[in-house]
């Protein structure tokens, strides 16, 4: 976070016109990130979380009219907030864009600048690098656009950062965490900043893609077995995003099942393969107890199984498993059995005893 810094005087007005008017330019972002902070009467730009390290560009030509690259670390926040002091801004750089038009980088990485005043940049070019310096609360940049001579009067960078241009987020869905398994068949609906719907259903990478309008984008995913997880999130710029399902408001169904044979004895030591729960999931197996039972729990919906045990026909299967507690039965077929006779003898037709047979 970075408050309006005291030395930068509030003048005129550019009248919030479009970057093409008070700079001649379309203006680029300056960083990739994710927009953290925005513009407020208190919070005079934008400030635009990434790694340190992360490189920042000009996001308009124009003429370097101030540096700072040398200053060491991070002031106390939130404390160094209320207390007027030109270290707030940590390192950066100024561009003056035209007689009116001012971009400002601050919390620049110390020894990142790498411009010098009373040079020019063109858009994109280099300029420093994302720090932690000043009057900030983690790596970040804060961005800043001021209109008017001197520095002038701060406006909403959002204004002038491509807003007509359509953003793509491509969202991936996971189950638990960020990192948890991908969920396919994910229903992905909601709205873009301009009220326009989307529904679309993630693909066998867990993904979707959505091309709308950038502002504040509402987003839901639901899936059978999954609580439904709805949300909002400034989208400004092209990115990826992951959404997970919370794992702790799953439902749970818990099954009991028993195996036995045709003529009602029950089996043990039968495996229980459960496949596919009704979150998609494969189930740990289980294994029958004496009394020919195993309890298995997982999501829901439809479950694909499989029982096997020795000397029986393996039993491919689906259930269909409602929340809480329940039980199943399984009957196995025995594997047919032959009986064979052999008789061994020599070639004068003579009876062999202890004659060895391997099958």
């Amino acid at each position: 976070m970075m408050r309006a810094p005291r030395f930068l005087g509030l003048l005129l007005l550019c009248m919030l016109l479009a970057p093409m008017v008070c700079t001649g330019q379309t203006m680029i972002w300056p960083v990739d990130g994710t927009v953290s902070q925005g513009f407020t009467k208190s919070h005079a730009g934008i400030d635009i979380s990434s790694p340190c390290g992360t490189v920042v560009k000009a996001a308009v030509g124009g003429d370097v009219v101030g540096i700072r690259n040398d200053f060491t670390g991070t002031l106390a926040y939130p404390a160094c907030a209320a207390v007027a002091d030109s270290s707030d801004t940590g390192n950066f750089v100024v561009i003056r864009n035209s007689d009116t038009f001012y971009t400002l980088y601050f919390h620049l990485l110390k020894g990142s600048v790498s411009v010098k005043t009373g040079t020019k940049v063109s858009q994109g070019d280099p300029i420093g690098a994302v720090g932690n310096t000043g009057c900030s609360s983690g790596c970040h940049l804060h961005f800043e656009i001021r209109t008017g001579s001197r520095y002038g009067t701060p406006v909403n960078p959002m204004n002038y950062l491509n807003p007509s241009q359509p953003v793509t987020l491509t969202l991936y869905v996971r189950d638990g965490s960020t990192t948890g398994p991908i969920v396919s068949g994910a229903t992905v609906t909601g709205t873009y900043a301009d009220a326009t719907s989307f529904s679309q259903v993630t693909n066998s990478a867990g993904s979707v893609t959505l091309t709308g309008t950038p502002g504040t984008w509402h987003l839901t995913i639901a899936k059978t077995g999954y609580p439904t997880k709805s949300w909002t999130s400034d989208i400004f710029q092209t990115k990826p995003m992951t959404a997970y399902f919370d794992p702790s408001g799953s439902p749970t169904s818990s099954v009991v099942v028993t195996v036995k044979n045709a003529a009602g004895a029950v089996i043990p030591n039968a495996q229980i393969t459960v496949t596919s729960d009704g979150a998609g999931k494969a189930l740990p197996a289980a294994t029958t107890n004496s009394n020919g039972q195993a309890t298995i729990t997982g999501v829901p919906g439809t479950w694909t199984y499989s029982v096997s045990a020795t000397g029986y026909t393996t039993y491919p299967g689906t259930w269909s498993i409602a929340a809480g507690s329940t039980s199943k039965t399984v009957t196995l077929t025995a594997v047919p059995q032959a009986t064979v006779t052999v008789t061994v003898k020599n070639a004068a037709g003579a009876v062999i005893p202890n004659a060895q047979i391997t099958v």
